[in-house]
């Protein structure tokens, strides 16, 4: 059975924990790390990257849903499966509405229904992705709409607080825009649109972000300034 993927198991009870890391052994190209708490998890989370979170619901340190809200929180592109000896309907689906991609019960699980959940799980979070990365762009440009950029604001704010750096935003728009319009067409106008926004995402870093906000307005981020 084929999965390759990065796992993280969060699960205190080691004797669970043998029998899933048993079950994910048999997944070719799959590398599973075990951890029990979920402090561990979230400080892995923040070091590095994993396709998949398996979590229990019941921590030493987490109670329910707290659980994938937080591992949500720490890694929003990872898919997330919990992995629990209560077998509620309400729960399961309370955990699907908090972000969870499956909820499996530790008893009814094998190999075989595990591989199958975590490939459904995976591709339900990559159209899940993909939907929410078509709603932050702009469609006509292919950058970051009003939506996306000020997303990527509140994030470059956060990290500057914690890392102690700056950020700055310009906001930019087109003169005698309207000019263009009126006089060669709007095809033209979106041409032209287009082109600029080809060119500000030419002249910026990878990290930083360039947007437009609408009409001939766009914006720019950039991130990570010592000054």
């Amino acid at each position: 059975m084929l999965l390759p993927t990065d796992i993280l198991l969060v699960e205190d009870n080691l004797g669970d924990a043998h029998l899933v890391k048993s079950h994910l052994r048999k997944l070719q190209g799959a590398h599973v790390v075990h951890v029990t708490r979920l402090r561990d998890a979230i400080a892995l989370l923040h070091e590095r990257p994993f396709d998949t979170i398996v979590t229990d619901l019941s921590l030493p340190d987490a109670r329910g849903l707290d659980a994938i809200l937080r591992l949500q929180e720490a890694a929003p592109d990872a898919t997330v499966v919990a992995l629990t000896a209560l077998d509620d309907e309400a729960l399961s689906l309370q955990a699907v509405e908090c972000g969870a991609q499956d909820y499996l019960v530790k008893e009814r699980v094998d190999a075989a229904s595990l591989a199958r959940c975590l490939r459904h799980a995976r591709e339900r979070k990559r159209c899940a992705l993909r939907l929410t990365e078509l709603a932050r762009k702009d469609s006509l440009t292919g950058l970051a709409n009003r939506s996306g950029f000020y997303e990527r604001i509140n994030l470059a704010a956060a990290r500057a607080r914690r890392m102690e750096r700056r950020f700055a935003v310009m906001f930019l728009d087109l003169d005698c825009f309207k000019e263009i319009n009126d006089q060669h067409g709007h095809d033209v106008g979106d041409t032209v649109l287009q082109v600029v926004g080809t060119r500000l995402a030419g002249v910026v870093r990878e990290y930083d972000a360039v947007a437009r906000l609408g009409g001939d307005e766009f914006a720019v981020l950039l991130d990570d300034l010592a000054d």
